[in-house]
């Protein structure tokens, strides 16, 4: 149980950090030293719900390998 655990985490940390990506835009910042700090966007709002719910089922595997 602690395997699936680990392996739903690191499948919702993927679905989280792939709900970011490019602005569409290139909007961007300057920096204080004027570099360009290009901005990322929430493009896929349904992979970060998603993601979440994964990673807290991960954990709770996790924890309720340690009881039984």
């Amino acid at each position: 149980m602690n395997s699936l655990g680990l392996l739903f985490n690191i499948l919702g940390t993927l679905l989280i950090a792939f709900s970011f990506g490019k602005n569409l835009a290139d909007a961007y910042q300057k920096d204080k030293k004027g570099r360009k700090i290009f901005l990322a966007s929430f493009l896929h709002p349904i992979w970060f719900k998603l993601g979440i719910w994964i990673l807290l089922i991960g954990f709770l595997l996790q924890l309720l390998s340690q009881f039984i």
